[in-house]
């Protein structure tokens, strides 16, 4: 859902019963959306769901996971992928940050704290072209391509559970984006509503 200016969105979407929310004259819905990584704006601007948004702005993505138990699930993670080419993006958050945008996931309700990143806050000096050389020599951590890092633990209760992911926008180079992946199915079912009934 958005786009919302900042941090407009963030009372709206936690505090809203209803699946439309009134935002600056609109009437915002949830968009059903299938797959496990959302594009909002690509790198550039081509491609994606919003394509001539500018920076400063912020999407949240909303779904329901059914779990037959109480179970502890891995997770691939992921805000921004860098070019391989050049390695530009928006870089590594802090420690216990998913991103240096504000990137955010709550899990039934409660935030889901980012990795311990072995290069927090790192960037890029440059938004285009090649990195600096100084830059090309420090080594690329697994970290980095969340294929290749470790998966993040998210705790299922069973029967239904929300996933709500707040996404900022802030720069024009970054690939706006998101990543969602468990990497167990066995007991998990996926909805894009709660009132889905699941056979036991």
């Amino acid at each position: 859902m958005g786009p919302f200016e900042e941090n407009d969105g963030d009372s709206l979407i936690h505090q809203s019963k209803n699946e439309n929310i009134e935002y600056n004259g609109k009437n915002l819905a949830w968009t059903p959306i299938v797959g496990n990584t959302l594009i909002f704006r690509q790198r550039w601007g081509e491609v994606g769901l919003y394509t001539d948004v500018t920076t400063n702005q912020t999407a949240y993505a909303k779904t329901y996971i059914h779990s037959d138990q109480d179970r502890e699930i891995e997770v691939w993670i992921n805000f921004e992928t860098p070019t391989r080419s050049n390695r530009v993006y928006t870089g590594i958050g802090k420690r216990g940050e998913w991103d240096p945008n504000g990137a955010k996931i709550y899990v039934n309700g409660e935030n889901l704290g980012g990795p311990n990143w072995k290069n927090p806050s790192w960037k890029t000096a440059r938004t285009i072209g090649w990195g600096l050389p100084i830059e090309q020599e420090i080594p690329w951590e697994d970290e980095e391509l969340y294929w290749l890092g470790e998966p993040a633990k998210v705790q299922l209760n069973k029967g239904w559970n929300t996933i709500l992911v707040k996404i900022p926008s802030k720069s024009g180079f970054q690939n706006w984006m998101f990543t969602f992946v468990p990497l167990q199915m066995d007991g998990l079912v996926f909805s894009l509503n709660s009132d889905l009934q699941v056979s036991k």
